[in-house]
């Protein structure tokens, strides 16, 4: 199954920002993977005003 596009827009800011290890990166994508299109996009917002990693924090519960 193809990966939305806003999908791997996310994926991309967080490996240049936050260069995940690949531990890391792999419950962030099982993550993303459950979101639909809408929250995947709210995600993509949310980046944009509380930066990437206050919501890395909320999705990671770290």
């Amino acid at each position: 199954m193809e990966k939305p596009e806003r999908y791997l827009q996310i994926m991309k800011i967080i490996d240049v920002v936050f260069t995940p290890t690949s531990d890391e990166r792999e419950r962030i994508s099982q993550r993303l993977s459950k979101m639909d299109e809408k929250e995947l996009e709210n995600l993509y917002h949310n980046f944009e005003l509380m930066g990437i990693d206050k919501v890395l924090e909320c999705m990671m519960g770290v």
